[in-house]
């Protein structure tokens, strides 16, 4: 098995999350098992989970003419308050929520 030192490992993990990666390629690329990738990937995932403070959250924004769709949970954080929305809600109704909620 190949030895890989953490700067070849950090790259490998890198191009791990480039759009179009095929992880199969990488790994022959690389010389290291894709096992090991997603071994690597997992433990990165981990560690980030239990950061504290840590999230997966993107920002969304919620244009006029959006594709209604049925959303079945929806989380508004802001830096005071949070509104959790569990079950079907169309996306078309989070719009005007987050314009009375963002004073707009």
């Amino acid at each position: 098995m190949k030895i890989i030192n953490p700067e070849q490992k950090e790259k490998i993990l890198q191009e791990s999350y480039e759009k179009g990666c095929v992880v199969t390629k990488l790994a022959k690329k690389y010389g290291v098992p894709e096992g090991t990738i997603y071994g690597w990937r997992k433990k990165q995932q981990e560690k980030n989970d239990n950061q504290e403070g840590a999230a997966n959250f993107i920002e969304v924004h919620v244009k006029e003419n959006v594709i209604k769709a049925k959303l079945k949970k929806v989380e508004l954080i802001y830096e005071k308050f949070r509104i959790e929305i569990d079950g079907e809600i169309s996306s078309a109704k989070i719009a005007p929520i987050m314009q009375i909620l963002e004073g707009e």
